[in-house]
């Protein structure tokens, strides 16, 4: 459990059956005692960009964590049943249409971590890994808008530039990189690709996905 009062109020937002898992509890302490942490009409929002990268930067400024909505389980999986609504908390917004990631807890009780595109913009939903530490270095590609699989082959400027353009507009989240590479000893990929080989859609084949296939059927 982290120690910040932003990391407490994710937690404290999370169904009482998933925990912040320590990496990114720390990440989170992080965020906020560097000033990423936002306060907006509705609520704290940490983003991984720091207050000279966010100025810097032309575009939506990458992924974004907050706490989960009282509504959520409402809204995104139609349910009040707890048994259903328990099982899933989004609290890192990936894309400006809605798109979002957070912990999904599979049948067998591991908690991994999902992507929930908005399907009004990304049709992207499925498990994109179990390893916190490998969540926080795809989040650390940063991709002005990760919620767009279309984009991962590619570099998070060219993605960019290819959808925004031009390339200068893409401001990397430098500070963060320097911590999670530093505290965890890990490198930061240079694509998505590297840490989600084959995202998963809500056009295509849900037998392959855990999670895709819960949304469809095991609720």
């Amino acid at each position: 459990m982290g120690t910040g009062q932003f990391t407490q109020a994710v937690q404290a937002s999370f169904p009482a059956g998933i925990t912040l898992p320590a990496p990114l509890a720390e990440a989170l302490d992080w965020l906020d005692e560097h000033g990423h942490v936002l306060q907006t009409r509705t609520g704290p929002v940490a983003t991984l960009l720091s207050p000279a990268e966010r100025e810097s930067s032309v575009g939506a400024g990458g992924a974004a964590f907050h706490p989960v909505p009282g509504d959520f389980g409402h809204w995104w999986l139609a349910s009040d049943d707890t048994r259903v609504t328990g099982r899933l908390a989004a609290f890192v917004a990936t894309g400006a249409d809605g798109s979002e990631a957070g912990i999904w807890v599979d049948d067998a009780g591991r908690q991994q971590f999902v992507h929930l595109g908005s399907g009004s913009g990304s049709i992207w939903s499925g498990v994109i890994t179990a390893d916190p530490v490998d969540f926080l270095r795809l989040l650390a590609v940063g991709y002005d808008e990760l919620c767009w699989p279309e984009h991962h082959e590619v570099g998070p400027a060219q993605a960019y530039a290819d959808e925004d353009g031009p390339a200068g507009g893409w401001v990397a989240p430098a500070a963060f990189r320097t911590w999670l590479t530093g505290r965890f000893g890990v490198t930061v990929p240079a694509t998505a690709r590297e840490v989600v080989p084959v995202p998963d859609d809500r056009d295509g084949n849900r037998a392959d996905d855990p999670f895709g296939a819960w949304l469809d059927l095991g609720r």
